[in-house]
C-alpha cells in the first residue's frame, strides 16, 4: 500500500517521481523494506511451521531484520523532511517552452 500511494503522490504533485534524488531514494528504500518483509516473513513463517516455536537464532533474525526496517522507517523520514541532494538530471531539464498563441 505504501508503495502504491507513494506512486500516486509523486505523480499527482509537483514532486513527480524522478525529479529529486530523495525521491528516488525513498522509492529504493520503500522497495526494500517490501522485499525484506515478504521474505522473512515468508522464512519465519514457514520456520515456525516446522518447528513449532521460535529458535533462538530465528528470534535474533527477527529483531536485527525488525531493527533494520524500522532505521530504514526514520531514514525515510528524515528525507521526507529535510529533502536533501536536489534535483536528478531529469528534474534539470528545462520545460519546454510553450507557444503564446492561441
Amino acid at each position: 500500500m505504501t508503495l502504491l500511494t507513494g506512486l500516486l503522490l509523486a505523480m499527482a504533485t509537483q514532486w513527480s517521481l524522478l525529479k529529486h534524488y530523495w525521491i528516488v531514494a525513498k522509492l529504493v528504500i520503500t522497495i526494500a523494506l517490501m522485499l525484506n518483509g515478504h521474505f522473512f516473513l515468508q522464512h519465519w513463517l514457514r520456520e515456525q511451521a516446522e518447528v513449532g516455536t521460535a529458535p533462538e537464532s530465528l528470534s535474533l533474525q527477527l529483531v536485527i531484520t525488525m531493527s533494520i526496517s524500522l532505521g530504514l522507517l526514520v531514514t525515510a523520514t528524515a528525507l521526507s523532511i529535510h529533502k536533501p541532494w536536489g534535483k536528478t538530471r531529469r528534474g534539470r531539464r528545462r520545460p519546454a517552452a510553450k507557444s503564446t498563441r492561441p
